[in-house]
């Protein structure tokens, strides 16, 4: 079952803690990929409570709270993604340290989480610590933030409209959004209905929109995003990858998740309808599904041992 405590495991950075699903990617014989799913701004490990549970129970998954977030010690200097990269290793060298091996790793980001998981990939897709595979959720090679969002959250505050488009649903095919290159405009409405009721649901408690952070560390995890630009990079990026994108997702359009999927070699887009930017907790179903399917893909091409093959432990 889920495991509700959270471990905790020394970094350079300071301590950092996660949660893991039924399966311990520690036990004797484990084999094949662990999973390690990254949140994305002002989020914490609770973002991916259902994935930890329901496919926790397949497949090795970790779920940390990254620099800052939840429990997990801030980093020393400022927040980027290659700082927050460099946390990943740090974690992950960590983690096979304590277990006396080196399973294959599948890095999983939504959002920040994904920019992350992609400065991983490109900057270290070579050795020992190389990624057997990238799992690109609701995120883009690149990632401008609206300035009245950054304006707001360095005044102390939450713009409603910011939980709006994190939680709700725009019209599908719009390819609007608050957030993100190039958009600069509002939100496109919200679905009627259902999405309107958990929007607002959200403005009033702005967990329920994946953040739990006080603004301060959503506006330095903005930041970062805003600087982050891997587009040009992409195709260079030679680890099997794949992308999921709601249809309806305001602050990374659909067009985005069609980009990475057309830059990156050997990429695929799963688009999972009537989903907004939380497609992972929006409709946990299908996006369950395919990360399983993925993951069962790169095992059956691991060596026997349950290793990549020609990388040693």
């Amino acid at each position: 079952m889920y495991n509700g405590g959270m471990p905790s495991i020394d970094v350079p950075a300071g301590t950092a803690h996660y949660v893991t699903g039924a399966l311990d990617p520690a036990a004797a014989g484990a084999q094949g990929p662990v999973l390690v799913a990254l949140h994305g701004a002002g989020a914490s490990h609770r973002a991916f409570g259902h994935m930890a549970y329901s496919l926790g129970q397949a497949w090795p998954v970790i779920v940390p709270d990254l620099p800052g977030h939840g429990r997990s010690s801030p980093l020393p200097g400022e927040v980027t993604i290659p700082a927050l990269a460099g946390w990943v290793e740090d974690f992950w060298t960590a983690l096979c340290a304590s277990w006396g091996r080196r399973p294959p790793l599948v890095l999983l980001g939504h959002s920040m989480g994904g920019a992350v998981a992609i400065e991983y990939g490109l900057t270290r897709q070579e050795g020992l610590l190389a990624p057997a595979g990238l799992v690109l959720v609701a995120t883009g090679g690149r990632l401008r933030v609206r300035p009245d969002f950054l304006a707001a959250l360095a005044e102390g505050r939450y713009p409603e409209e910011l939980l709006e488009a994190v939680a709700g649903l725009g019209a599908a095919g719009t390819g609007a959004g608050p957030a993100g290159a190039g958009t600069g405009g509002g939100a496109a409405p919200a679905a009627a209905g259902a999405a309107e009721a958990f929007a607002a649901r959200v403005v009033a408690r702005p967990g329920g929109a994946g953040v739990d952070a006080p603004p301060e560390v959503t506006y330095r995890d903005l930041l970062a995003c805003d600087a982050f630009d891997r587009l040009a990079d992409l195709p260079r990026l030679r680890v099997p990858t794949l992308v999921i994108q709601g249809d309806r997702d305001l602050m990374t359009p659909l067009k985005y998740g069609q980009r990475l999927a057309e830059a990156i070699p050997g990429a695929r887009l799963v688009v999972v309808e009537e989903a907004g930017h939380l497609v992972h907790a929006q409709r946990p179903g299908p996006v369950n599904r395919a990360v399983r399917a993925f993951l069962e893909e790169l095992a059956a091409g691991l060596a026997p041992d349950g290793t990549q093959p020609g990388v040693s432990g």
